[in-house]
């Protein structure tokens, strides 16, 4: 519990404070790589989010703006839109990798035993299991409703 930085992750600065083995070791250093790594993608991720907004910003603009007749740049968004779920899927490889190598080394320093991993389900895991209906819209299910626009309902 005292390895644990405030953000809740391993801290390795005080990992390396233990006595470690030569083996211990080399699992602080890859974990600390697989760290970076993560925090590499992070930003990778907020920079192209970033450049989305911008682009969707600009596309509404040249829309509202009815002066000059600009030209859209066709295929780019798309391109961004696909390296930001290639950059997200990466991420989250990255992020169980670390987390798999973070319990690895507890096990080796003797502060976790074999069993008690802790299992740490990828969120887009967790979405295609999730089963609330909270947000989900009901009204195509829903026949006391009135449709909106005014037109019977299918066999009125």
């Amino acid at each position: 519990k005292k390895l644990f930085g405030s953000d809740g992750r391993l801290d390795f600065d005080k990992v390396r404070r233990l006595e470690l083995t030569e083996k211990q070791e080399q699992m602080v250093t890859k974990a600390e790589q697989k760290r970076r790594r993560v925090d590499n993608l992070v930003r990778e991720k907020s920079r192209l989010e970033e450049t989305l907004a911008m682009q969707t910003k600009r596309r509404e603009d040249a829309d509202l703006d009815i002066d000059e007749h600009v030209e859209p740049a066709r295929g780019r968004g798309g391109a961004s839109m696909e390296k930001l779920q290639g950059v997200e899927t990466k991420l989250e490889r990255a992020e169980e990798n670390l987390s798999e190598q973070s319990d690895n080394l507890l096990l080796s320093l003797g502060l976790r035993k074999a069993g008690e991993k802790t299992f740490r389900i990828s969120k887009k895991r967790a979405q295609l299991y999730d089963t609330r209906l909270d947000e989900e819209d009901d009204d195509f299910f829903d026949r006391t409703v009135e449709r909106r626009d005014g037109a019977p309902r299918h066999g009125e």
